[in-house]
């Protein structure tokens, strides 16, 4: 297990009228499928009419961000494209989000190019995975522009600062979790996304790791994989709970795996034998955590990301104003961001600053 435990810590260094924030996505000429399109209608009709201008006179008014994401509909993606408008408008900044409508990175990287032609003077990005965009990051470094990468480490150290979850200590908050539900000898189910994604797989790996190593008398199944999808994650349940009777809880890596997870429990009347505990704070998480539906969340705070790597990316243009140099790595460039275990006991007081995801901006 010791080289398990290595390839997990390789990827893990690696890795109102309120706010008014979002320049309008239909400037670029490209087609927006129906989701980038959604998420921008939000956060304009959120964030209120002229978002794109700024709201101070101030020297900061002349600064331009723009935040590029991915997956538009996920409210993680949400939430990190109204903390990034919200912190734009209270530094008096101009800023524009775009959010392709998938996790692919060839289409992220279409917005991407797209969005430079905007010529901000620094983005915020939330890639797909820490190596899908590394040349990309490199090439606005060397421009002069600073990249803020939110969400992942990278496989390389480049951009200006990275702002992940804090995944070092993920089984160790998850594995006790795992005990409470099964007990000692019982039988832990693993779904997650997919089996090229490496940023998914240190979820799984570490909780799979510290299972083994607390509660050896704990049976660990083999990873099966929802791509990102909650039909397939519901077959993937119905699968393994038909396979496995003695089945005690099943470890989700991301929210769309997990709504499909809780529907097929549900379906099977199973909900109170099979424990769900899943890495997602979104709104249906958390009707499920009240519900009894989902045993334990372990919420990420895109909110906290996104703030701070806005902020950081302003800092750096205010700080070298009319440079191009070469933008070098930050001190600190790795900025880890805490986790957040939700239960049904506390999940009424989260916030979006303690990890609670929204599908629209807070006014």
């Amino acid at each position: 297990m010791d080289r398990r435990r290595r390839s997990v810590l390789d990827v893990q260094r690696e890795e109102g009228q309120g706010m008014r924030s979002i320049r309008e996505l239909g400037r670029s000429k490209r087609p927006m499928a129906a989701g980038a399109a959604a998420l921008s209608a939000l956060l304009v009709a959120a964030c209120g009419a002229g978002a794109t201008s700024g709201s101070s006179s101030g020297s900061n008014s002349s600064i331009f961000i723009q935040g590029v994401s991915r997956y538009a509909t996920d409210p993680f993606v949400i939430t990190e494209g109204c903390a990034e408008a919200a912190e734009a408008k209270a530094l008096g900044v101009k800023f524009s989000f775009d959010a392709s409508p998938t996790l692919d990175a060839a289409t992220e990287i279409t917005h991407w190019d797209a969005d430079l032609l905007k010529h901000p003077d620094g983005i915020v990005l939330g890639p797909p995975n820490a190596s899908a965009m590394v040349g990309q990051i490199q090439q606005a470094s060397a421009q002069g522009i600073p990249v803020a990468v939110m969400n992942t480490g990278l496989s390389a150290q480049t951009g200006y600062k990275v702002f992940p979850p804090d995944w070092s200590h993920l089984g160790d908050l998850v594995a006790p979790l795992v005990l409470q539900a099964v007990g000692a000898q019982g039988t832990l189910g693993l779904i997650g996304d997919s089996p090229d994604n490496p940023n998914d797989m240190a979820r799984w790996e570490a909780v799979q790791v510290a299972v083994h190593n607390a509660y050896p008398g704990i049976t660990i199944l083999p990873v099966q994989y929802g791509q990102t999808s909650s039909s397939t994650s519901a077959q993937v349940t119905e699968q393994m709970v038909a396979a496995h009777p003695d089945l005690g809880a099943i470890f989700v890596t991301n929210g769309p795996e997990g709504n499909g997870v809780e529907s097929a429990l549900a379906a099977l009347h199973a909900t109170e034998k099979v424990k769900v505990i899943v890495i997602d704070a979104s709104p249906t998480t958390l009707d499920g955590l009240r519900s009894g539906a989902v045993y334990a969340a372990i919420a990420q705070r895109p909110w906290v990301m996104g703030q701070e790597a806005l902020k950081s990316v302003v800092e750096y243009v205010k700080a070298h104003r009319g440079s191009t140099a070469p933008v070098t790595p930050g001190k600190p460039y790795l900025n880890p961001v805490p986790l957040t275990l939700v239960t049904k006991q506390n999940v009424d007081k989260l916030t979006v600053q303690t990890g609670l995801y929204v599908s629209s901006c807070p006014k």
